[in-house]
């Protein structure tokens, strides 16, 4: 029998997407760059390897976009089997797995994980995909009770509105091929609050362009932001 070709979407080498040691805010960006081959492009990979060796920090928005690539590239097909090299610092590595970060994308643990804090009391939201209306509901009130031991009653309502508008817009404007992904962490020390919403959709500034009376007006993403609030 001939050979059969090649075809042009057979796999290639593996990608290895290098997380830098503080997955945080200032760092999202650097994150998104690294993992543009396999979230954008034709190549397809036989592994995805994502390393986490040198981890040192992660905060709710890093944890958030890091699952919200893992979750695209696999919904798109880019690779045909995942690996995560875990942190060697233990507990980044117990707070992963605490956050639910394992559970969400169905990463089997060779051992238990010994949790990096037992009980959530208020001060965490582990990671959560939210696909429904019901799911908007259950996630805006857990950060909710994340929020309420650190800021007044009347900023928890007022912040929680916005958090219920967000989630919604998720499911019905974003036209994300993958669910949206949520999280929130207390650092009570600092006195302050992280909230994390992430979803791989089209962004504000496509949705509002879809109606012809905000095509000129959302020129930029900072203008659509404005138009939005």
């Amino acid at each position: 029998m001939p050979k059969r070709r090649k075809s042009a979407k057979s796999r290639t080498k593996d990608f290895t997407l290098v997380t830098p040691k503080f997955v945080t805010m200032p760092m999202i960006d650097h994150l998104i760059e690294r993992a543009q081959p396999i979230l954008h492009g034709d190549a397809l990979y036989e592994r995805f390897i994502v390393d986490a060796r040198e981890l040192t920090h992660i905060s709710p928005v890093g944890l958030a976009t890091l699952a919200s690539i893992l979750l695209f590239s696999a919904r798109n097909r880019r690779f045909k089997t995942g690996l995560i090299q875990y942190p060697k610092r233990e507990h980044v590595k117990r707070y992963l797995s605490r956050m639910n970060f394992n559970k969400l994308l169905r990463v089997r643990e060779a051992r238990p994980v010994r949790p990096h804090r037992a009980r959530r009391s208020g001060r965490f939201r582990e990671l959560m995909e939210v696909a429904t209306e019901d799911e908007c509901i259950k996630v805006t009130m857990h950060i909710a009770d994340v929020l309420r031991k650190q800021v007044p009653a009347t900023i928890v309502h007022n912040v929680s509105h916005c958090l219920a508008e967000v989630l919604d817009n998720v499911i019905h404007h974003a036209a994300s091929p993958t669910n949206g992904v949520a999280c929130a962490q207390a650092y009570p020390k600092k006195g302050s609050v992280e909230l994390a919403i992430v979803d791989c959709g089209i962004g504000v500034r496509e949705s509002l362009r879809k109606n012809p009376q905000y095509v000129d007006r959302a020129a930029t993403d900072t203008d659509a932001l404005k138009l939005a609030v």
